[in-house]
């Protein structure tokens, strides 16, 4: 049972984070959006409390900053020590920095609470074993918009669980909302109309500009380099 390190560690990890001022260097984490939103926090972090075990409760000191004018919330750690009965932290979406640390046996059961969530934009994956990440990324993708996978070799350099590269589709299914963004050139897909065309090999030359094969072929005693680019013919 690696609970108790992971919590260890976690917590550890947790101690050293610096909240306050974003202005600040040493800030690495700053506010939540609001004094409204800081309430709806605080109320859902009661409802796990109802269920689950808050085994880590940050108590920060800020950075060039204080609790009253501004809204900071220190990061609340859960421990639900029976993740397929307990349902709340599935159901609940705590947004801001709560977590719940949760058991499993194998992939197959760190794949099944993972999709319990009911849609996600990311979901990590944080091992050095590689048997175990490709069966788990095959078991999680299909309620997850990205896998982002974490070792050693790779920790000092990625940007992050929250943080996806331009050229990686951004978007999940179910709670995710469904949509995608970004995704490099597939990203444009979303703005341009797809339009089949169906036709003999010359008239889709004709129509595209680029020559499909069948079509015919047209023969020139001059090179096309020697050619004004208006002379050339495509095929």
């Amino acid at each position: 049972n690696l609970v108790g390190d992971v919590q260890s560690a976690l917590s550890k990890a947790l101690d050293q984070t610096k909240i306050g001022n974003p202005l600040s260097r040493e800030t690495k984490m700053g506010s939540i959006v609001g004094k409204e939103q800081m309430q709806i926090l605080e109320e859902k972090v009661n409802l796990l409390k109802a269920e689950t075990e808050l085994i880590y409760d940050g108590k920060h000191d800020l950075v060039e900053a204080n609790y009253e004018n501004g809204a900071f919330f220190t990061p609340k750690v859960f421990y639900n020590d029976k993740p397929f009965e307990k349902n709340i932290s599935h159901e609940l979406e705590a947004f801001g920095p709560v977590s719940t640390i949760m058991p499993y046996k194998d992939a197959e059961e760190a794949a099944a609470l993972a999709k319990r969530g009911k849609g996600s934009l990311v979901g990590s994956i944080v091992s050095h074993d590689e048997k175990f990440v490709a069966e788990t990324s095959w078991k999680m993708a299909s309620s997850h918009g990205r896998i982002f996978v974490l070792n050693r070799d790779n920790a000092k350099e990625s940007t992050g669980h929250g943080s996806p590269l331009p050229t990686l589709m951004h978007g999940g299914p179910g709670r995710a909302g469904g949509g995608e963004e970004m995704g490099g050139l597939n990203g444009l897909h979303f703005f341009l109309q797809k339009t089949a065309i169906q036709g003999s090999p010359d008239v889709l030359t004709a129509i595209t500009k680029v020559y499909t094969q069948g079509a015919e072929k047209k023969f020139s005693d001059k090179h096309p380099f020697q050619k004004y680019f208006e002379e050339v013919e495509v095929g």
